[in-house]
């Protein structure tokens, strides 16, 4: 299905301009392999006689190699003109993904600049004729709204996954604040004229050494930590989906946490590193049958 199932646009909403009667929408485009399992009541709080929760993970994700089988962008901001039923104007949104720019069946391609990139993040619109979005790759983007034309974009710590905000200060002077990142990667970015960036540190306690665990024992370890809050122990889901059985290689499982995917948002190494990623991946293989 295309769409994918998280929705073309969603998640983050859209921003409407009673100046031009625009409605500006992000959009993501992925396509997403829906399927049906029986129940074979692995999961008690499923009580239908199938389910898509059922399904293999992995089965659902169309791809070669990692690599969409779209073609870009991936992700567009568009401005539909309500009083006339069409589109105004349409642009990329976001640098995409470096898993897809490095990938090495495209080595030699020269791709966009603006691959577009799949988050969830929606649009202010401001009295000054600015649209401000966060891109899902690591910075806050102004465009012009009446063209689309890109005016602005400012570095953020972390991808984002909301929607922006502005207030003014009682000194009169406008912000406009973002949030990006999850867990330990959570930050809240405010940008404004002139500004000088100022940082608020915090003293992290230094954390005792662990005795060094390998294969299976530290991807289980990994997962409690980064990945059972939403997919439930052993991966057998809970806010988010089950995981189990898995088919995923740790190509494709670096895109999903480097990148996020539908809902989940984007994870840095700060919070998952690359050899935790391998390490997670073979325990969740551990976990499925053979």
């Amino acid at each position: 299905m295309r769409p994918a199932q998280a929705g073309g646009a969603n998640w983050g909403g859209a921003a409407f301009d009673a100046e031009t009667g625009y409605l500006i929408v992000r959009a993501t485009n992925r396509v997403y392999v829906n399927a049906l399992a029986a129940n074979d009541g692995s999961d008690p709080r499923i009580l239908a006689p199938y389910s898509d929760w059922l399904v293999p993970r992995g089965e659902q994700f169309s791809t070669l190699r990692g690599l969409p089988l779209v073609k870009p962008p991936y992700a567009n901001l568009t401005a539909i003109d309500m009083n006339k039923g069409e589109i105004a104007w349409q642009v990329p949104l976001g640098e995409g993904s470096a898993t897809i720019r490095n990938h090495p069946l495209l080595e030699g391609v020269e791709l966009p600049a603006r691959l577009g990139s799949g988050t969830t993040g929606g649009a202010l619109v401001t009295g000054s004729g600015l649209v401000f979005i966060g891109g899902g790759d690591g910075y806050l983007y102004a465009f012009d709204k009446h063209s689309g034309r890109e005016m602005w974009r400012g570095s953020i710590p972390f991808r984002n996954a909301g929607v922006p905000m502005s207030y003014r200060a009682p000194s009169g002077r406008q912000f406009i604040a973002v949030s990006g990142g999850a867990g330990t990667d959570g930050s809240l970015v405010a940008f404004a004229l002139d500004a000088v960036m100022e940082t608020q540190a915090h003293e992290e306690n230094d954390a005792p050494e662990r005795e060094p665990v390998s294969g299976i024992a530290a991807g289980r370890d990994a997962f409690e930590r980064a990945c059972r809050v939403c997919h439930g122990t052993e991966g057998r889901g809970d806010a988010a989906p089950a995981l189990v059985p898995f088919a995923l290689d740790v190509t494709q499982v670096t895109g999903i946490v480097r990148d996020g995917r539908s809902e989940m948002p984007p994870l840095s190494e700060r919070t998952v590193t690359a050899q935790e990623i391998a390490e997670i991946t073979d325990y969740l293989r551990s976990l499925s049958p053979r």
